[in-house]
């Protein structure tokens, strides 16, 4: 079993630079041979981590999760919905390899037709390709029953891009297993997804990723505040997630030229027809290979692998195609600078201003491309060399794909990204048990903003902020500003069972005596709604936070338990990074009031009866 970048870790959490030689970290990639980088303490003797620092208790994470460094250079916040309806439309206008998109569904406005038609335009652009530079592909993963609602939908919206480029467009649509029978017979329409759904929220354009919690419609363009994140550059994350969507789409519909669904020939059990437990278990199956951490981090053999087919579907053409096929590929600098050195992980108290923009722009490493073998001490190595000591790489040809020079002699690889999954339905809970832990690990000596559009914590999530030492700021939706107030029908009374749920969660604190260290916070802004997610944990004391984690779950019982859903858990140690992520946390909870016991007594605060029995049996679906 291949380790895991212990000694990068130490490294990275330490800040010091890699001088002389001790250890050794092998790089592997396909057509690349090895190349053995040797390092040592500035110090002298192995590279120690300072117990105090906070980083250290959490490297447990690349245990349970597939982990890629990067540059914290590559990452940029997205401030609002303008900011990031308009990087939709700039990544999806300059892709020129994929477009790969999951989301719950799809819009019908003027604004997501823009969208559409942008990829549309590529598509068309990007029509004459080359045996070395293929056509564009694109692919969408939405949920069924949502994209599905309605004459005019998501899937009408698709069909032209299906139409006019079949072999370059595909379209698949989730449905859930749980969502069967009577059940589907008799739930309307309008309320069959509160059984289910595919709410994984994650864009891919060529190398960059744009995760969120938020959908492709109208208000999530405009004025419904949620968090926005964009990774450039770092093709291992967005093979992983490109990964993770073709496998989903593998047990999913997919959509016809003439608005019908079938099933994918490779996954021949139907989600609501078939046996429920087969679909279950092959999907989990299927799902559980591509989220492996030794997947990623470890067996580099495994990238190309695809054990569902032995044909290239629609949806995984530029997923096997040979641009694509650089999985492990790491030293892709020109020969002739390959004996430089790569530096890894290193935290560099020196490098703000003073760092090239070349170095800041760095490509992503997963940590299947360095593996650590212990050494005896030489001491001719040792006193002989000053810097890191690169040995020969075997030639190759290959290049990550158009063989632009992205990694330089000095990398300030300082940003560590885990992709945590969440398939309740299949037996997934790689994020319930990630999300679990890290909550667990903070203690006294760290802060917590915990975000939720939707106030609906589970047990366990509930009673670990109950009975932990860490402060924890928790941000929820006024009544005003969640998404179904002014509802009609059922819906209309969503809000009042939040505003329940939170009362009864006020009520535990304040019994505990728990005031001061746990308060709650409501978002509100004339004319938006509120869906924004996540955790910020800062270290005591200090200004920035090291660790974030975002994506689509909101905490509550139909994230874990019902739906699909994806986020990134980030740990940072560079400071433009950490300022960014402060300025996201202060934006939310600077629009925000702080609520307690007396917020709830109020008059028009009250919930009715109804709502509140209807709150305790039901809030496991939402």
């Amino acid at each position: 079993m291949a380790c895991r970048l212990r000694s990068a870790w130490r490294i990275f959490l330490s800040g010091k630079q890699f001088h002389r030689c001790k250890s050794v970290v092998t790089y592997s990639g396909p057509g690349t041979g090895l190349c053995t980088v040797r390092y040592h303490s500035s110090e002298g003797g192995d590279v120690s981590l300072q117990s105090e620092s906070p980083l250290r208790k959490f490297e447990w994470i690349q245990k349970r999760a597939p982990a890629f460094a990067i540059s914290g250079e590559n990452v940029v916040i997205l401030p609002g919905p303008v900011e990031y309806f308009e990087e939709l439309k700039n990544q999806a206008r300059n892709a020129s390899k994929r477009v790969v998109l999951a989301s719950l569904y799809l819009g019908t406005s003027p604004k997501v037709q823009e969208l559409v038609d942008t990829i549309y335009q590529t598509c068309q652009t990007s029509s004459q390709g080359t045996q070395d530079k293929p056509p564009l592909k694109v692919h969408i993963l939405l949920d069924c029953t949502r994209g599905s609602r309605g004459k005019h939908n998501s899937r009408t919206m698709l069909l032209p891009l299906i139409k006019d480029f079949p072999d370059r467009a595909s379209v698949s649509l989730y449905h859930t297993p749980d969502l069967r029978g009577r059940l589907k017979e008799l739930i309307p329409e309008r309320y069959n997804e509160i059984i289910g759904l595919s709410h994984i929220k994650a864009y891919i354009f060529d190398d960059t990723v744009i995760m969120s919690g938020a959908n492709l419609s109208e208000s999530y363009f405009t004025n419904r505040q949620d968090r926005y994140i964009m990774v450039k550059d770092c093709p291992q994350l967005a093979d992983f997630f490109h990964k993770l969507v073709t496998t989903v789409s593998t047990f999913s519909f997919q959509l016809q030229q003439d608005d019908s669904l079938v099933l994918d020939p490779e996954f021949n059990v139907h989600p609501y027809e078939g046996d429920i437990t087969e679909f279950k278990t092959k999907a989990r199956t299927l799902v559980e290979e591509v989220i492996d951490p030794e997947h990623w981090n470890g067996n580099t053999s495994q990238h190309n692998h695809q054990p569902h087919t032995t044909e290239t579907k629609s949806h995984e053409l530029h997923y096997n195609s040979p641009e694509f096929s650089h999985r492990t590929l790491v030293d892709n600098r020109p020969k002739e600078s390959r004996t430089k050195p790569v530096i890894l992980l290193r935290q560099d108290a020196n490098s703000g201003s003073n760092t090239s923009p070349q170095s800041q722009h760095a490509t992503c490493l997963h940590t299947g491309a360095v593996q650590q073998k212990d050494i005896s001490n030489s001491s001719s190595n040792s006193n002989s060399q000053e810097n890191i000591d690169t040995e020969s790489v075997q030639n190759s040809d290959s290049t990550m794909y158009d063989g632009k020079e992205r990694m330089t002699s000095d990398l300030p690889l300082d940003t560590w990204i885990f992709p945590l999954v969440q398939m309740g339905p299949l037996g997934v809970t790689v994020d319930e048990e990630v999300t679990s832990g890290i909550l667990n690990t903070a203690d006294s000596d760290m802060e917590c903003y915990l975000a939720s559009g939707y106030f609906n914590l589970t047990r366990t999530y509930m009673d670990i902020v109950l009975r932990s030492k860490a402060k924890f700021n928790m941000l929820m939706a006024s009544p005003q500003v969640n998404g179904f107030y002014g509802a009609k029908g059922i819906s209309g009374f969503i809000p009042d069972s939040y505003t329940y749920i939170a009362k009864k969660f006020c009520e535990q604190r304040d019994s505990r005596g728990q005031q001061d260290r746990i308060q709650m916070y409501e978002y509100y802004k004339d004319n938006w709604t509120f869906h924004a997610k996540g955790l910020w944990i800062y270290q005591s004391g200090k200004k920035l936070p090291f660790l974030t984690l975002m994506g689509s779950p909101n905490f509550g019982h139909r994230s874990v338990h019902r739906d699909l859903e994806a986020q990134l858990a980030i740990i940072t140690t560079n400071e433009n990074l950490q300022k960014q992520l402060h300025q996201e946390q202060e934006r939310l909870y600077t629009q925000s009031e702080r609520v307690d016991k007396t917020t709830y007594q109020q008059e028009h605060r009250k919930v009715p009866l109804w709502v509140k029995i209807v709150s305790i049996t039901t809030r496991n679906f939402w």
